[in-house]
């Protein structure tokens, strides 16, 4: 689930909790929740994380209980950046026990230059996750929200980050976004990469 765009979109400790109790009607039911700052109005994407990252969470401690209560009655997968913990408890996101995780892996948001240094970074990240209870994102094959992210420019950049991520073990998988292969030149080429998983 995600909110209207003036109420932040994703979930965080910075939501209003009337809009964090949405989350209540999704009890029962098998959901992913984004953990993220709210989307910006205006600005970089830098100034953006900078500004949540440096800010008061008012609501972290009751975003936190309502996901637990959730997770009594529904598998809920907690999806954010992969970052150390310190930086991404600072958007909401927190472990338990009863939480499954989806970590995303777009290597598209990075140069390619510095894209050796992501995958060496993303290796030792994957190391210290628990692959049965862990998801990794790959990314992306369309754009997403702010409508200009970087997207694969091949099913051959899509199938090295396969390749990657299979080798450091893991298991499952999560495609952002599955409805927009057939907007993509040959989606049956696609379609055919994600069936190797």
């Amino acid at each position: 689930p995600v909110l209207p765009k003036n109420k932040g979109y994703w979930f965080s400790g910075f939501t209003e909790k009337k809009d964090i109790d949405l989350l209540k009607e999704f009890k029962g039911i098998n959901i992913k929740i984004d953990i993220e700052p709210p989307i910006p109005k205006k600005g970089s994407l830098n100034i953006w994380l900078t500004n949540y990252f440096l800010k008061r969470q008012k609501n972290k401690k009751y975003l936190h209980e309502v996901i637990k209560e959730i997770s009594k009655k529904s598998n809920v997968i907690l999806s954010t950046f992969p970052c150390p913990n310190f930086a991404v408890k600072r958007y909401g996101f927190f472990k338990d026990k009863s939480l499954t995780y989806n970590f995303m892996y777009y290597s598209t948001f990075i140069p390619k230059i510095l894209r050796p240094l992501y995958r060496l970074y993303y290796r030792l990240f994957m190391l210290t996750k628990d692959k049965d209870k862990t998801y990794f994102a790959l990314g992306l094959i369309s754009k997403g929200i702010f409508n200009n992210e970087p997207v694969y420019k091949s099913v051959k950049e899509f199938r090295k980050d396969i390749k990657f991520l299979k080798k450091n073990k893991a298991k499952h998988f999560v495609i952002f976004r599955l409805g927009s292969l057939l907007e993509r030149k040959n989606p049956n080429e696609w379609i055919k990469a994600i069936k190797e998983i």
